[in-house]
């Protein structure tokens, strides 16, 4: 009997943030990209489900715009949404 096998690895960030940073960063860094990540891969699942190039539809383009920002997006209700900023806190300030 011949069955038919899919296997997907999807794409996925690699980082290694306790090398380049301090705790801590480093898991707070790797907490945020986590999440960016799978949001990321649900974007693209949702996609290739439509068959259409059409981003209209897809419900999570908001949220990987918002990860491309440096925005952490939190819903605490359906109507309200907070927006969370990652910044480099040594960094000037303008």
């Amino acid at each position: 009997m011949h069955q038919d096998l899919v296997v997907w690895a999807p794409p996925s960030a690699r980082f290694e943030f306790r090398r380049e940073l301090p705790e801590p960063e480093a898991t707070l860094a790797s907490w945020y990209v986590s999440y960016a990540t799978m949001d990321c891969l649900d974007s693209l699942v949702w996609q290739l489900a439509e068959k259409s190039s059409d981003l209209a539809g897809n419900p999570f383009v908001p949220l990987v715009r918002c990860y491309g920002l440096g925005f952490y997006p939190f819903a605490v209700a359906r109507d309200e949404v907070v927006l969370a900023h990652i910044e480099d806190a040594a960094a000037p300030r303008a």
